[in-house]
C-alpha cells in the first residue's frame, strides 16, 4: 500500500486543479473521507472550511472543525486553539463572519499573543494582518485618532515583519496609513506618509498584476507631499525597486506632472520618465511629443528635455512621432477653421488693441502656408 504521507501529497496537487466550487470540492472530498478524514488531512479540510465560510455554509465549516478538534471549538480556551493554529484561526474566522466580531477580535488578540513560537511565521503574520484588518473594520471614522492608528498599526507591522513577501500584508498596511494621512491634520499625517509610501512601494513589487490602484495612491502622495525631503527619499528608493513595465500604467499622471512647480518632484519625474522612455520609447513618444507641443512653457520644456535624451539613443524614432505628430494636426484641421479662427483674432487685434503688427503676424503664417 502508498504511504499515507505520499498519498496526501499527490492528492494535495489534484485537488489544486479541481474548480475552486463547494460542490466539487465536497464530491471530491467525500470519497476521499475513507482514507483521510478531516483530522488526518487538515490541510485539505480546512481550504475546503474557507470556501464553505465564503459560500454562507457555515454548519458544514464548524463540523470540518470539530472533526479535526474532536470537540466544539467554542469549548476551548485560547491557549487550547493555539496548540493548532491554523485551525484555531479558521474558527476565529468563522466567528467574525456570524458576526460575532468583538469576541472574534478579542480572542484573536489573545491568540497572536500565545501562538508567537509555537507556529510558522507565514501563519502568524495573517494573524496579525487579520487583527488589524478587523480592528479597522471596527472603528467609525469618527473614532479614528492617532491613538487607534497606533493600535491598527502594529498589528500590521507585524505582519509585513512576518510576512515580508506578503502583497495582503503590506497592501493592507499601506491603505491605513494612507488613510490616516487624510484623516489627519496636515502636521500629525505627516508621520504617516513615509510608512505609506514604502508600503505601496512593496505592494506595487509583490503584486504586479494588481498594482494599479496602489500605483496611482504612491503618485497622490508623491504629487502631494513630494517636497518633503524624507518623501523624496522614500519615493526614490521604491522607483528602484518596482518594475519599469509598472509605470507605463501611470504614464498620463507622470506627464501631467512632467512642469510640477515643487522642483524636487519635477526632478525625479523627469528623471522616472527618462528611464521608462529608455526601457519603452514607443510607450512615451507619442505622449511626449504632445507635451512637447503645449501652450504652457514649463511643460513644453521638460517633454523636449526629455524626448532630447530619447532622441540620443532613438533619432529615428523620436523625428518619425513628430512627422506623425505634424501630419495628424495638419490634417485634423481644415483650411476654412483655420483661417475663420485668425480671422477672427486678427480682429480683436485690430479693431480692439489698435495693433496692426499683431494683426499681421497672425495672418502670415496662412499666407505663407497657401504659397507652399
Amino acid at each position: 500500500a502508498m504511504p499515507l504521507d505520499l498519498l496526501l501529497s499527490i492528492w494535495h496537487g489534484r485537488i489544486k486543479l479541481a474548480q475552486k466550487s463547494v460542490d466539487v470540492w465536497f464530491d471530491i472530498l467525500s470519497v476521499r473521507y475513507l482514507a483521510a478524514p478531516p483530522s488526518v488531512d487538515s490541510y485539505t479540510w480546512l481550504k475546503f472550511g474557507n470556501m464553505c465560510r465564503k459560500v454562507g455554509r457555515y454548519a458544514q465549516v464548524h463540523d470540518i472543525l470539530v472533526d479535526i478538534l474532536g470537540t466544539d471549538p467554542a469549548l476551548l480556551s485560547s491557549e487550547q486553539l493555539a496548540e493548532k493554529p491554523t485551525v484555531g484561526y479558521t474558527y476565529l474566522k468563522l466567528l467574525w463572519t456570524l458576526g460575532r466580531k468583538a469576541d472574534a477580535v478579542a480572542q484573536l488578540s489573545c491568540f497572536v499573543s500565545i501562538v508567537q513560537d509555537k507556529a510558522h511565521p507565514k501563519t502568524i503574520g495573517k494573524c496579525w494582518r487579520r487583527l488589524g484588518q478587523w480592528q479597522r473594520s471596527l472603528c467609525d471614522s469618527s473614532e479614528l485618532d492617532e491613538a487607534a492608528f497606533t493600535t491598527i498599526l502594529t498589528s500590521l507591522r507585524h505582519a509585513t515583519e512576518l510576512s515580508p513577501d506578503s502583497y495582503k500584508a503590506w497592501h493592507a498596511y499601506a491603505m491605513v496609513n494612507f488613510e490616516a494621512v487624510s484623516h489627519m491634520p496636515y502636521t500629525d499625517g505627516l508621520k504617516y506618509v513615509v510608512p505609506a509610501v514604502h508600503g505601496f512601494n512593496r505592494s506595487i513589487a509583490l503584486g504586479r498584476e494588481r498594482a494599479l490602484q496602489d500605483t496611482l495612491r504612491l503618485l497622490t502622495l508623491w504629487f502631494k507631499y513630494g517636497a518633503v525631503a524624507q518623501v523624496q527619499e522614500a519615493v526614490q528608493a521604491g522607483i528602484e525597486t518596482i518594475a519599469i513595465d509598472v509605470w507605463l500604467l501611470v504614464t498620463p499622471q507622470l506627464i501631467a506632472r512632467i512642469h510640477s512647480p515643487s522642483m524636487p518632484v519635477r526632478r525625479l519625474v523627469n528623471k522616472l520618465l527618462s528611464r521608462v522612455a529608455t526601457e519603452h520609447a514607443q510607450g512615451l513618444i507619442y505622449p511626449l511629443t504632445v507635451a512637447s507641443k503645449s501652450t504652457l512653457l514649463p511643460r513644453k520644456e521638460a517633454a523636449s528635455r526629455v524626448l532630447a535624451g530619447l532622441r540620443k539613443r532613438r533619432n529615428t524614432l523620436v523625428e518619425q512621432a513628430a512627422l506623425v505628430s505634424q501630419e495628424l494636426i495638419r490634417t485634423s484641421i481644415l483650411w476654412h477653421e483655420m483661417w475663420h479662427t485668425a480671422l477672427e483674432e486678427a480682429s480683436r487685434l485690430f479693431y480692439v488693441n489698435n495693433d496692426a503688427d499683431g494683426m499681421l503676424r497672425t495672418l502670415e503664417p496662412l499666407h505663407a502656408k497657401m504659397q507652399a
